[in-house]
């Protein structure tokens, strides 16, 4: 099969934001993000890019017209440069790594010699060169003005790269194909490129003549001969290489100092903030070789270490109870009696894997044939190594810590990435982890987009991901890269039927209790209500007299402690689709600010509704009336698969139909959301919503790897000579034995 090359990469990198292309919006506010805007967020290879927007967040225009790609708006050209000026600036940037390499190292990941031993063959200097060469083609178009024709020249130069044959069919700057190559030749390559790629930069990070790149933060990623930052003693300025093409910062960690610039010439100025993002990632990437020196040592192989790691986490949140409190407060307006739910459910989970490690990592003995059984046939558990778990913000304790409570206790080394959107919960997660657990195996990473490319470019032993389906996709894209398992706990429309045997008055209080947890914001809360039509308006009216006493004043006042959405975005996409509906709201709809919505039910809801787009993940409650039970579980079996299916029904013929025709992580009758209190049951999701499992054992099975182990001993001898050569008759009978077997008829 044929790799996709990285003029394909790019070309599949047009593909409009937000119609499943594998992108993450931009965050604001991000350090990184602020020093350079230029900077490519992405390496050119990655089939996917996880950033393919520009620094104001807008996104190319979808459609096409005779294979390219639409403009309808004259904005969306220059979004369009911008993402063709990252992937040249990556392509001219690679080029020149390999050529002056002693600028660029990174001492968490590669030599001096191992980078001599990487880059000096004829294979590395080729594809170099077809980097350069690719980007000198792709920057002439930046000449060109009108939106479709930059497009169709762009397009141009990718179709005439991908089907030349040979060198013959090519443009005379690629003569960079063969090997007997003049230096001049290149050198005007190069040339060529750089004037262009100047002219696309503007003003340089650095003051020094010529410098217009930014290398250590260009590309966050340890991977040889894309970024590398020399440290130490051997920071010095180096002969090789050609300084004038390119800005060049070194950090040296024994004097804080960070200085950049061509051979010999460190640039006059070079601000603070720049100094501290370099040294902030230098020591974020050390933190893996860390945590794979911790695991490769085997410090975290004894169960008793690992109960003491999982009694000082619990010890954190128990110790630091008010300050979690206060963070969810912060973060999401979690009431007191809520926010101390989170937090016990993290320390339950503690003691509940610390006083079953013994037998969750006891060996397996399966039965095996008599003749077998002296061969000692046994499953070990064992820490699958390295892993990264990365967490949500609408329950940031619970998610990001009972997931390392399985990790712990399988024995592996773990990084955490808690949300950036609940910030404050994410200090008291870093500051918790570092005080109370072993900081040479646990650690925390904190950050959006650049942090998260960083992360997803490194090769874990297992990820665990907790989110939207979105960047599910991208996460397990990054995974399967490196064939890296990965848990993916996503979310769904979890829909509610309302049988017309069951309480209605039973099934209103559960189901407006679900619904108002955390604001709605829970993967597992009711999403949406089916509900038999013979029983609509009592369903209703229970709705109201239960939504009464939950709420005696207006939910929006302050003595109601409603909690709030997480942000103006998700704000304002809750209002949208409330704004949108076609039906009819009973109660609530109350809107405070870009952060408040009041719990609000709608009725005479259909199937094509805004409300039924996706999934709400706010305090919008809308109620679908259907004829009969069967016509509830058609229009769910024809919906994505969530994580689950809660039914109010006494009728046990409803609940096999369910459970025959239906597919869902979990089904609960006459209750929503308890599946989470019951350790025992793996929680996690099918299709849409998810694969793999955890809570319980399950947590300590999703990090641990099933060892086999067999001692077959010398005394068997004599049962394998039938298997040895030269063969018979007589031993191809008794080693095919199964094959005479008779099979039962059906």
């Amino acid at each position: 099969m044929r790799r996709k090359s990285s003029a394909q990469n790019l070309l599949s990198s047009f593909k409009p934001v937000g119609q499943n292309t594998g992108t993450v919006s931009s965050a604001t506010g991000i350090q990184f993000s602020q020093i350079v805007n230029a900077t490519p967020t992405t390496r050119e290879w990655d089939v996917q890019s996880l950033s393919l927007q520009s620094d104001t967040g807008t996104s190319i225009a979808s459609g096409s017209t005779n294979g390219v790609p639409a403009a309808s708006q004259a904005s969306n050209v220059e979004i369009l440069r911008e993402l063709v000026k990252k992937r040249i600036i990556t392509l001219t940037y690679l080029r020149n790594v390999h050529e002056g390499r002693s600028h660029w190292f990174h001492t968490i990941m590669i030599t001096r010699g191992e980078l001599d031993r990487v880059f000096n063959n004829t294979a590395m200097k080729a594809r170099t060169y077809r980097f350069a060469i690719l980007g000198m083609s792709l920057a002439h178009s930046f000449d060109v003005k009108e939106p479709q024709d930059l497009l169709r020249s762009l397009l141009n130069a990718l179709n005439e790269y991908e089907t030349s044959k040979d060198d013959g069919d090519r443009p005379k700057m690629r003569a960079l194909f063969r090997h007997d190559v003049s230096d001049s030749s290149e050198r005007y390559v190069l040339s060529e490129v750089y004037n262009k790629i100047s002219k696309i930069l503007g003003p340089s990070p650095f003051p020094a003549t010529g410098q217009h790149m930014m290398g250590p933060l260009g590309l966050l990623s340890p991977h040889p001969g894309v970024s590398y930052l020399f440290t130490g003693a051997d920071a010095a300025p180096t002969n090789d290489g050609d300084g004038s093409l390119w800005g060049i910062a070194h950090a040296n960690p024994s004097t804080s100092q960070v200085y950049g610039g061509g051979l010999g010439s460190p640039p006059p100025q070079i601000n603070a903030t720049l100094s501290d993002a370099v040294r902030q990632v230098d020591a974020r990437l050390k933190v893996y070789d860390r945590l794979q020196s911790t695991y490769k040592a085997g410090k975290l192989l004894p169960l008793e270490y690992r109960r003491k790691q999982l009694y000082q986490l619990a010890r954190a949140v128990q110790e630091n109870i008010t300050a979690v409190e206060e963070a969810l407060f912060a973060d999401i307006g979690r009431p007191r009696p809520e926010a101390g739910q989170e937090g016990a459910s993290v320390i339950a989970s503690c003691l509940d894997a610390a006083a079953h490690l013994e037998e969750w990592a006891a060996p397996e003995k399966p039965k095996v044939a008599e003749w077998m059984s002296s061969w000692d046939a046994s499953i070990y558990s064992v820490p699958k190594g390295v892993a990264l778990i990365i967490s949500p913000w609408n329950f940031p304790f619970a998610l990001c810590l009972i997931p390392l409570v399985g990790a712990i206790a399988a024995g592996c080394p773990t990084v955490l990435k808690p949300s950036e959107h609940a910030a404050n919960c994410a200090v008291q997660i870093t500051r918790l982890i570092a005080e109370y657990l072993n900081p040479d195996a646990y650690v925390v990473v904190n950050g959006a987009i650049p942090e998260m490319n960083t992360l997803l470019s490194l090769k874990w032993d297992h990820i665990f991901f907790t989110g939207g389906g979105n960047i599910g996709k991208i996460v397990a894209t990054a995974a399967a890269q490196k064939l890296t398992p990965v848990t993916l706990e996503l979310g769904g429309k979890c829909p509610v039927i309302v049988a017309d045997d069951c309480d209605v008055e039973l099934a209103a209080k559960r189901i407006l209790w679900g619904k108002s947890m955390n604001s709605g914001q829970l993967c597992v809360t009711a999403d949406h209500v089916y509900v038999v039509r013979s029983v609509a308006p009592a369903f209703r009216d229970a709705l109201l007299k239960v939504y009464a006493k939950f709420w005696p004043k207006p939910p929006l006042d302050p003595e109601m402690t409603w909690g709030k959405i997480i942000n103006p975005a998700h704000h304002a996409r809750v209002k949208g689709l409330l704004d949108r509906t076609l039906g009819t709201i009973v109660v609530g709809g109350d809107i405070e600010g870009d952060k408040k919505i009041a719990p609000t039910i709608v009725s005479n809801v259909k199937p094509g509704d805004s409300l039924m787009e996706e999934e709400i993940f706010g305090p919008v409650l809308p109620i679908l009336e259907v004829d009969n039970v069967d016509e509830a579980i058609d229009q769910i079996s024809n919906q994505p698969s969530p994580l689950a299916i809660y039914a109010f029904t006494s009728n046990e013929e409803i609940k096999h139909k369910l459970l025959q025709r239906t597919r869902s992580g979990a089904v609960v009758y006459n209750d929503v959301i308890t599946q989470l209190t019951v350790k025992e049951l793996p929680f996690g999701g099918v299709g849409e919503s998810g694969y793999g499992r955890y809570y319980g054992k399950s947590s300590f099975d999703t990090f641990s790897h099933r060892r086999n182990f067999l001692n077959v001993q010398p005394a068997a001898e004599p049962a394998f000579a039938i298997r040895y050569r030269p063969y018979t008759e007589e031993s191809y009978q008794r080693t095919n034995a199964v094959l005479q077997m008779k099979i039962p008829q059906v």
